[in-house]
């Protein structure tokens, strides 16, 4: 088997099964190697093209090269048969945003800033892979396809290009996390290497969001489940990229990295972000290069997402100048006892639960929490056994190591006091409906918080409600939002969907109580648009003024609130100002806006003609 050039499948797969898989491994040699540092020399591939490849939501253990079988990703499967995988690897966070920051920085959470998705942007005085690279000569672009990576976030620092474009949801045109398929972000990056200088050695990132939920995959990727199905059309996309490439440089360095997992009723968690469980924080990573090895090899040392960027820099010889978390991959995995540091805020800023913080190493993991967790990965990769009080010499250990690491960081209580904007007139009218107190403090980061895993049953009865809602049953669906509501009166998804449900049985009043609970909590611009529509639709056009030009301080090119401001302006009959809001929103914010923009700017001019 000729295991430097392959075919790569751009079209549907048939699966590959466990014996075939096993024989292409095989073939292709990589063993497990446990610590042993790998066998390269700095500087091994200066001035080799460099591309990352991100998969979001994506399991290692459905990919066919980490024991899936059938296999569904003849692609990917081909890399790990060629290159370095990295057996260990292990996310920084469950959630988009931070787990791309620390990619792109080698940093943690705690140092870069970037902690949760739509939270917080990673600052400019964080230096960047891209900014490094370009100062060495390279041409970047990027090729993001979810609005949680927009460049408002941070990310786009260092990139020439910066491909950001995404669509609405449908019937979220606002508030919803644009996306675009995996065809859609392939063809955009195959049409900037076409264009690119070729003297010059390229960055390239390409991110994959397919295997997030919704999981609705192309027809023909429909034979497996929804979720492996768009786990199969991003690899015949990867193959699609991978085959340009090839045919273009003979001098790539590829980088291949999941984000973070996906729970399926794992530890009663579905989706991901509120738990740092190995369904979500073990993720699939491989580095792949023609030059770099005479045989793949396989890596069972621990490492995680900050150590891609030193790892680039090292095999380029480009000398790292910055104080990072991570380490090369040349010498990560040789260290027994190094500890991944983890964390999810999620479950805090969503739910006024407790945030959680962990730290992973080869063989253990810790979770601090309010009941803490302490698990032997070697005996119990499923996490079911708590040995926190068994193995407390251990455990304390690998607490007083974490307290160490997040001395001096921003806490969780102060990311959300950061965030808040007093809003006297929402709190008059929640503690008059029963909703607050009215000295009620924001929670803070200690144990009397809940649990998150303790919690996941409400987490359970949202899910069933999104599901009743999107299939009409409303009462039904109204049942289980309470349910949830009774259990957790300030969960901030709990409010949203029983507001949601409240909007689709048009009982407005209702509706407007639970988004004005949730805005005391956390303001949020998604939140007064629905509170504008409602105050608009109830004839109460100054109030829901008022709002808007609070969203537009917290978010001020967010186009979703600039679109309502004209809407309400139109309602009032001022249709020369709702039209400057309308295209100022397709200027300022177009991939989230100028659909919806475009027909309100039609139906305007149809009003005002009278027509």
């Amino acid at each position: 088997m000729n295991c430097r050039r392959v075919h790569w499948l751009s079209s549907p797969p048939r699966c590959v099964s466990g014996a075939l898989l096993c024989l292409l491994l095989s073939a292709c040699g990589p063993q497990p190697d446990a610590l042993a540092p790998i066998p390269i020399a700095p500087g091994t591939l200066r001035g080799r093209d460099v591309v990352l490849i991100t998969l979001d939501t994506t399991r290692r253990d459905h990919i066919g090269c980490y024991g899936a079988a059938p296999s569904v990703t003849p692609n990917i499967d081909r890399l790990c048969a060629r290159g370095v995988r990295l057996d260990q690897a292990t996310a920084v966070a469950p959630v988009t945003l931070p787990a791309h920051a620390s990619m792109l920085t080698g940093l943690y959470p705690p140092r870069h800033g970037a902690r949760y998705n739509g939270e917080r942007q990673l600052v400019e005085a964080q230096h960047t892979l891209a900014e490094l690279l370009q100062a060495q000569g390279y041409r970047s672009a990027a090729f993001v396809s979810a609005f949680v990576l927009d460049r408002r976030f941070g990310l786009a620092q260092g990139f020439d290009h910066y491909d950001d474009r995404t669509e609405p949801l449908p019937g979220q045109p606002f508030g919803g996390l644009g996306e675009r398929s995996a065809t859609a972000v392939t063809d955009a990056a195959l049409g900037w290497i076409g264009a690119r200088e070729a003297a010059r050695p390229l960055f390239l990132w390409v991110h994959y969001y397919d295997p997030h939920a919704e999981y609705k995959p192309p027809p023909a990727y429909s034979s497996s489940s929804p979720y492996d199905g768009e786990i199969a059309y991003m690899d015949a996309e990867i193959g699609r990229l991978m085959a340009t490439l090839e045919e273009s440089s003979d001098r790539l360095l590829l980088v291949v990295a999941g984000d973070h997992g996906e729970s399926f009723g794992e530890h009663s968690e579905y989706s991901h972000s509120r738990l740092l469980y190995e369904t979500t924080q073990r993720v699939p990573l491989l580095l792949w290069s023609p030059a770099l090895l005479s045989k793949p090899r396989v890596v069972d040392g621990v490492v995680g997402l900050v150590d891609i960027f030193p790892t680039v820099l090292d095999l380029l010889g480009i000398e790292n100048r910055t104080s990072g978390d991570g380490v090369s991959f040349r010498l990560a995995g040789s260290d027994p006892e190094r500890s991944i540091y983890m964390e999810t805020l999620a479950p805090y800023l969503d739910n006024g639960w407790a945030p959680l913080h962990a730290l992973r190493r080869r063989r253990d993991k810790y979770i601090f929490a309010p009941r803490p967790e302490y698990y032997d990965l070697s005996a119990d990769p499923g996490e079911r056994d708590n040995l926190h009080e068994e193995r407390g010499e251990a455990a304390a250990k690998l607490a007083e190591e974490l307290a160490r690491r997040l001395e001096g960081t921003p806490s969780a209580e102060a990311i959300a006091a950061a965030a808040m904007k007093p809003d006297p007139e929402s709190l008059r009218r929640l503690q008059a409906l029963g909703y607050l107190s009215g000295d009620a403090p924001m929670p803070s980061e200690d144990a009397s918080l809940p649990d998150p895993k303790d919690m996941m049953p409400i987490q359970g009865l949202l899910m069933e409600s999104r599901g009743l809602r999107r299939a009409g049953r409303l009462e039904e669906a109204l049942a289980k939002a309470r349910g949830a509501l009774e259990q957790a009166p300030r969960d901030l998804e709990a409010l949203e969907e029983t507001a949601l449900v409240y909007i689709e049985m048009n009982q407005l009043s209702e509706a407007e109580a639970a988004l004005r609970a949730y805005a005391a909590s956390k303001p949020n611009p998604n939140i007064y648009i629905l509170l504008a529509e409602i105050l608009a639709e109830t004839g109460r056009l100054a109030e829901g003024e008022a709002l808007l030009s609070e969203a537009m301080e917290l978010e001020p090119d967010h186009g979703g609130v600039m679109i309502t401001t004209g809407d309400l302006l139109a309602k009032r009959g001022s249709y020369e100002e709702a039209l400057a809001w309308y295209l100022k929103a397709k200027a300022v914010d177009p991939y989230r806006s100028t659909a919806v923009a475009d027909r309100r700017i039609v139906e305007l001019r149809r009003r005002a003609s009278g027509s």
